[in-house]
Protein backbone atom coordinates (compact mmCIF):
# COMPACT_ATOMS: atom_id res chain seq x y z
CA UNK A 1 0.00 0.00 0.00
CA UNK A 2 3.18 2.20 0.71
CA UNK A 3 4.51 1.75 -3.09
CA UNK A 4 0.43 2.78 -4.23
CA UNK A 5 -0.01 6.40 -2.24
CA UNK A 6 3.74 7.18 -2.32
CA UNK A 7 3.50 9.00 -5.36
CA UNK A 8 0.91 11.09 -3.94
CA UNK A 9 2.01 11.36 -0.86
CA UNK A 10 5.92 11.46 -0.68
CA UNK A 11 7.78 9.96 2.32
CA UNK A 12 4.81 10.36 4.39
CA UNK A 13 3.40 7.45 2.79
CA UNK A 14 5.17 5.03 5.07
CA UNK A 15 3.67 6.06 8.19
CA UNK A 16 0.31 6.53 6.74
CA UNK A 17 -0.07 3.28 5.41
CA UNK A 18 0.82 1.67 8.90
CA UNK A 19 -1.86 4.33 10.51
CA UNK A 20 -4.38 2.93 8.20
CA UNK A 21 -3.87 -0.28 8.53
CA UNK A 22 -3.89 -0.13 12.62
CA UNK A 23 -6.89 1.97 12.08
CA UNK A 24 -8.80 -0.05 10.31
CA UNK A 25 -6.87 -3.73 11.46
CA UNK A 26 -6.22 -4.78 7.73
CA UNK A 27 -5.56 -3.89 4.26
CA UNK A 28 -8.39 -5.65 3.07
CA UNK A 29 -10.17 -3.26 5.87
CA UNK A 30 -8.29 -0.14 4.15
CA UNK A 31 -9.49 -1.00 1.10
CA UNK A 32 -12.84 -1.58 1.44
CA UNK A 33 -12.63 1.93 3.81
CA UNK A 34 -15.17 4.64 2.51
CA UNK A 35 -13.47 6.82 0.29
CA UNK A 36 -14.11 9.94 1.86
CA UNK A 37 -12.87 8.78 5.44
CA UNK A 38 -10.02 7.73 3.39
CA UNK A 39 -9.40 10.94 2.18
CA UNK A 40 -9.72 12.51 5.64
CA UNK A 41 -7.06 9.92 6.77
CA UNK A 42 -4.48 10.31 4.16
CA UNK A 43 -4.06 13.92 5.14
CA UNK A 44 -6.93 15.43 2.77
CA UNK A 45 -5.26 13.60 -0.44
CA UNK A 46 -8.06 12.30 -2.08
CA UNK A 47 -6.11 11.01 -5.33
CA UNK A 48 -4.48 8.78 -2.96
CA UNK A 49 -7.75 7.51 -1.98
CA UNK A 50 -9.05 7.30 -5.06
CA UNK A 51 -6.03 4.77 -6.07
CA UNK A 52 -6.85 2.90 -2.93
CA UNK A 53 -10.53 2.91 -4.43
CA UNK A 54 -9.52 2.23 -7.76
CA UNK A 55 -6.93 -0.80 -6.20
CA UNK A 56 -9.98 -2.18 -4.81
CA UNK A 57 -12.12 -2.38 -8.04
CA UNK A 58 -8.97 -3.86 -9.84
CA UNK A 59 -9.22 -6.46 -7.06
CA UNK A 60 -12.43 -7.71 -7.41
CA UNK A 61 -12.48 -7.76 -10.91
CA UNK A 62 -9.18 -10.14 -10.87
CA UNK A 63 -12.04 -12.04 -8.46
CA UNK A 64 -14.90 -11.71 -10.11
CA UNK A 65 -12.94 -13.16 -13.92
CA UNK A 66 -13.02 -17.19 -12.98
CA UNK A 67 -16.37 -17.27 -11.98
CA UNK A 68 -17.47 -15.36 -15.25
CA UNK A 69 -16.96 -18.44 -17.74
CA UNK A 70 -17.72 -21.76 -15.58
CA UNK A 71 -20.27 -23.65 -13.70
CA UNK A 72 -20.32 -21.83 -10.50
CA UNK A 73 -22.88 -24.45 -8.09
CA UNK A 74 -20.84 -26.98 -6.80
CA UNK A 75 -17.60 -24.95 -7.25
CA UNK A 76 -18.06 -22.03 -4.51
CA UNK A 77 -14.12 -21.63 -4.04
CA UNK A 78 -13.59 -18.90 -6.62
CA UNK A 79 -17.19 -17.51 -5.97
CA UNK A 80 -16.09 -17.44 -2.07
CA UNK A 81 -13.64 -15.84 -2.64
CA UNK A 82 -14.90 -13.17 -4.89
CA UNK A 83 -18.03 -12.90 -2.43
CA UNK A 84 -15.84 -12.13 0.74
CA UNK A 85 -13.71 -9.31 -0.60
CA UNK A 86 -16.68 -7.48 -1.57
CA UNK A 87 -19.22 -7.82 1.29
CA UNK A 88 -16.87 -8.82 4.17
CA UNK A 89 -16.59 -5.26 4.94
CA UNK A 90 -19.83 -3.29 3.84
CA UNK A 91 -21.31 -1.22 7.14
CA UNK A 92 -24.61 -1.82 5.73
CA UNK A 93 -26.54 -5.12 4.56
CA UNK A 94 -26.58 -5.22 1.03
CA UNK A 95 -28.64 -8.39 -1.05
CA UNK A 96 -27.55 -9.36 -4.06
CA UNK A 97 -28.93 -12.27 -6.59
CA UNK A 98 -26.86 -13.95 -8.92
CA UNK A 99 -28.74 -14.94 -11.87
CA UNK A 100 -27.79 -18.73 -13.11
CA UNK A 101 -28.10 -19.91 -16.43
CA UNK A 102 -29.65 -23.15 -17.08
CA UNK A 103 -26.14 -24.34 -17.00
CA UNK A 104 -25.76 -22.20 -13.89
CA UNK A 105 -23.21 -20.23 -15.08
CA UNK A 106 -23.28 -17.07 -13.73
CA UNK A 107 -25.53 -14.32 -16.52
CA UNK A 108 -25.53 -11.22 -13.90
CA UNK A 109 -24.58 -10.43 -10.47
CA UNK A 110 -26.82 -7.26 -8.73
CA UNK A 111 -27.67 -5.63 -6.21
CA UNK A 112 -30.77 -5.93 -5.32
CA UNK A 113 -31.62 -4.31 -1.76
CA UNK A 114 -29.50 -2.24 0.28
CA UNK A 115 -30.40 -1.91 3.76
CA UNK A 116 -28.72 -0.69 7.30
CA UNK A 117 -26.45 -2.50 9.77
CA UNK A 118 -28.83 -5.76 11.09
CA UNK A 119 -31.44 -5.78 7.45
CA UNK A 120 -32.02 -5.20 4.08
CA UNK A 121 -35.51 -6.17 2.29
CA UNK A 122 -35.80 -9.02 0.31
CA UNK A 123 -38.86 -9.38 -1.89
CA UNK A 124 -40.01 -12.43 -3.62
CA UNK A 125 -41.71 -10.74 -6.62
CA UNK A 126 -38.83 -8.40 -7.52
CA UNK A 127 -36.42 -11.04 -7.43
CA UNK A 128 -38.73 -13.85 -9.30
CA UNK A 129 -39.82 -11.04 -12.02
CA UNK A 130 -35.73 -10.18 -12.53
CA UNK A 131 -34.76 -13.74 -13.41
CA UNK A 132 -37.54 -14.18 -15.81
CA UNK A 133 -36.28 -10.57 -17.30
CA UNK A 134 -33.03 -12.24 -18.09
CA UNK A 135 -33.67 -15.55 -18.82
CA UNK A 136 -31.98 -17.20 -15.49
CA UNK A 137 -33.13 -20.42 -14.83
CA UNK A 138 -31.66 -20.47 -11.37
CA UNK A 139 -30.44 -17.91 -8.69
CA UNK A 140 -28.39 -17.77 -5.46
CA UNK A 141 -29.29 -15.56 -2.92
CA UNK A 142 -26.39 -13.25 -1.33
CA UNK A 143 -26.22 -11.22 1.55
CA UNK A 144 -23.85 -9.97 4.39
CA UNK A 145 -23.59 -9.41 8.07
CA UNK A 146 -22.08 -6.40 9.05
CA UNK A 147 -21.84 -7.84 13.15
CA UNK A 148 -19.76 -9.93 11.61
CA UNK A 149 -21.76 -13.55 12.33
CA UNK A 150 -22.83 -15.37 9.51
CA UNK A 151 -25.21 -17.08 10.90
CA UNK A 152 -28.83 -16.78 9.32
CA UNK A 153 -31.75 -15.22 11.11
CA UNK A 154 -35.39 -16.99 11.25
CA UNK A 155 -35.97 -13.67 9.08
CA UNK A 156 -33.31 -14.86 6.54
CA UNK A 157 -34.67 -18.65 6.64
CA UNK A 158 -37.85 -17.72 5.74
CA UNK A 159 -37.76 -15.59 2.96
CA UNK A 160 -35.61 -17.84 1.24
CA UNK A 161 -38.03 -20.37 1.57
CA UNK A 162 -40.47 -17.94 0.54
CA UNK A 163 -38.55 -17.32 -2.26
CA UNK A 164 -37.73 -20.96 -3.16
CA UNK A 165 -41.81 -22.12 -3.30
CA UNK A 166 -42.58 -19.09 -5.27
CA UNK A 167 -39.79 -19.78 -7.57
CA UNK A 168 -40.84 -23.27 -8.05
CA UNK A 169 -43.83 -22.31 -9.30
CA UNK A 170 -42.28 -20.25 -12.55
CA UNK A 171 -39.50 -22.46 -13.23
CA UNK A 172 -36.64 -20.74 -11.16
CA UNK A 173 -34.85 -23.31 -9.29
CA UNK A 174 -32.93 -20.99 -5.80
CA UNK A 175 -29.72 -22.78 -5.70
CA UNK A 176 -28.53 -21.45 -2.29
CA UNK A 177 -28.55 -18.53 0.10
CA UNK A 178 -25.27 -17.32 1.20
CA UNK A 179 -24.86 -15.41 4.19
CA UNK A 180 -21.55 -13.49 3.80
CA UNK A 181 -19.51 -12.04 7.11
CA UNK A 182 -16.36 -11.52 9.14
CA UNK A 183 -16.72 -15.01 9.96
CA UNK A 184 -17.07 -16.28 7.08
CA UNK A 185 -19.27 -18.01 4.69
CA UNK A 186 -22.57 -19.68 5.32
CA UNK A 187 -24.48 -21.44 2.85
CA UNK A 188 -28.51 -22.28 4.37
CA UNK A 189 -27.90 -25.26 1.86
CA UNK A 190 -24.85 -26.98 3.57
CA UNK A 191 -26.78 -26.30 6.82
CA UNK A 192 -30.05 -28.10 5.88
CA UNK A 193 -31.69 -24.64 6.20
CA UNK A 194 -33.82 -24.89 3.31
Amino acid sequence: MERLIAPFLGERSGDLARTLIAAHGSLAAVLNADETLLGEELDGDDRAAALLALAREIHLFLLREPIRDREIVGNYADLVAYLRADLTYKRTEQVRILFLSSANRLLRDEIVSEGCLDEAPLYVRDILRRALQVGAGAIIVVHNHPSGDATPSKADIDITRQLIEAGRTLGVVVHDHLVVAGSGIVSMRNLGLI
